[in-house]
């Protein structure tokens, strides 16, 4: 059995290789272009087929037989998030326009599985496995409305944060490519393309192509498109979904123990991304140190409101020169956000999305017997109740030199699970000579 394995395996691999090889003597741009761009469309949401469009992307066919392409979820959100009816979805192939219909979708990686009444001549193949860093890799779409456009960048390897994996790619895509294909030399899918990091130079990412074929084969085993009356329940599981998934990750990758000032703290999962700063006041009255710590990930639900998602602020504040009195003046400026640290987490923004906020603040001890005075406002997701979005602060109380302020935003989280992370981070809280 195990020679009959070995055997099959590099069949399969010698296979591969000699058709590689053989496109390989073709591989140019252009000829790559006309091998893809018959299975790209632009996948677009508006009230008709004629009116203007509310939001548009790119998307590709990945069965030509039965019409089905696959797009990101925020491409059609527009749709999904429609309780009125007033929006379509609308694929343009030349001078026809089809209307589509949904089929699946998971906001978690940000993909839709949508359908037309068109036989298409084949779908584009999907690779089988990852290529290798540093590969040459191309993204097609529809950058800025314009035409059909082939980009080309390199493969740079999967990023994980918690629940969330995207493909790091150097390739200078636009607005309007999202949903659209990442392809290899050959013209195999190995993603969808998603999105940019702003203020870069061609850092973009890719859904792994894995999740959508995870969403095709979820709408095969259904066999049937996902009842419109369940898109709402359909992310609530998924949010669900993400919030388990991100405590797991939390538990099996904690991160490492950190310090700033006097005050020793644990950092969160170590998928997450962390900085730091130390410095002065201008008249070095006082020293401070400031670590933030976010997930890198989200998942987008519509443009008012993320989900899946957290971030945490350390600031460590130690007077120099000032008396007590001054020095806890300074220490309630900072935690009501005023001075150079006004951010997001003193500034609620209100949304038709979500409910009022509800607030409250008191005193609290944590396990180790620090104590706090503390602040939070939350509210709720209007639609997908039993979740919610929540600003958290903290601050020591009993030091006369020393403070260290907490700030938090958690976002999608169950109240369960919003208030098991408060404490997580909390009781992860002591100062260094107590250790």
């Amino acid at each position: 059995m195990k020679l009959i394995c070995v055997l099959l395996s590099f069949f399969v691999f010698s296979v591969m290789a000699q058709e590689e090889a053989k496109i390989e003597e073709v591989k140019d741009n252009d000829i790559l272009y006309k091998k893809v761009k018959p299975f790209v469309y632009q996948v677009k949401t508006s009230q008709s087929a004629e009116s203007s469009k509310a939001s548009y992307g790119t998307g590709f066919v990945v069965d030509g037989e039965e019409g089905l392409m696959l797009t990101n979820y925020h491409v059609v959100s527009t749709y999904i998030q429609d309780e009125d009816d007033r929006y379509k979805i609308f694929v343009t192939d030349k001078d026809e326009v089809y209307e589509a219909k949904v089929l699946d979708f998971s906001v978690i990686f940000d993909l839709a599985l949508i359908q037309i009444e068109k036989k298409f001549k084949g779908e584009l193949r999907i690779r089988d496995k990852a290529p290798g860093r540093g590969e040459t890799i191309y993204s097609m779409g529809l950058p800025k409305d314009l035409n059909i456009s082939l980009v080309e960048g390199n493969y740079n390897g999967v990023i994980k944060s918690g629940i969330y994996e995207r493909i790091l790619m150097s390739t200078p895509v636009n607005s309007g490519m999202s949903g659209g294909p990442t392809v290899d030399k050959w013209g195999r899918v190995i993603g969808a393309n998603v999105s940019i990091l702003l203020n870069s130079q061609n850092i973009s990412f890719s859904v792994p192509i894995d999740k959508g074929k995870d969403l095709i084969e979820s709408y095969r085993k259904r066999k049937a498109p996902l009842p419109r009356k369940e898109y709402v329940n359909h992310i609530k599981q998924q949010l669900k979904q993400i919030e388990k998934e991100l405590f797991t990750s939390i538990d099996e990758n904690p991160g490492k123990s950190n310090s700033i000032g006097a005050w020793q703290f644990s950092a969160p999962d170590k998928t997450g991304k962390c900085w730091s700063k130390n410095d002065y006041s201008e008249k070095r009255t006082f020293k401070y140190s400031r670590q933030n710590c976010f997930l890198q990930g989200a998942a987008y639900i519509d443009s008012s409101i993320y989900s899946g998602s957290y971030e945490v602020m350390y600031l460590s504040l130690e007077s120099l020169t000032r008396n007590r009195f001054q020095f806890a003046d300074m220490v309630d400026s900072f935690f009501n956000g005023k001075d150079y640290l006004k951010n997001i987490y003193t500034r609620f923004s209100e949304s038709n999305e979500l409910t009022k906020f509800s607030c409250n603040e008191g005193i609290i001890t944590n396990k180790n017997k620090l104590s706090f005075r503390y602040a939070y406002c939350l509210n709720g997701y209007v639609k997908y109740d039993g979740h919610y979005r929540m600003y958290f602060k903290a601050a020591t109380l009993g030091d006369k030199r020393n403070a260290l302020i907490v700030k938090l935003k958690v976002d999608g989280f169950s109240k369960e699970g919003m208030m098991t992370f408060l404490k997580k981070h909390l009781d992860g809280i002591q100062k260094k000579e107590a250790m």
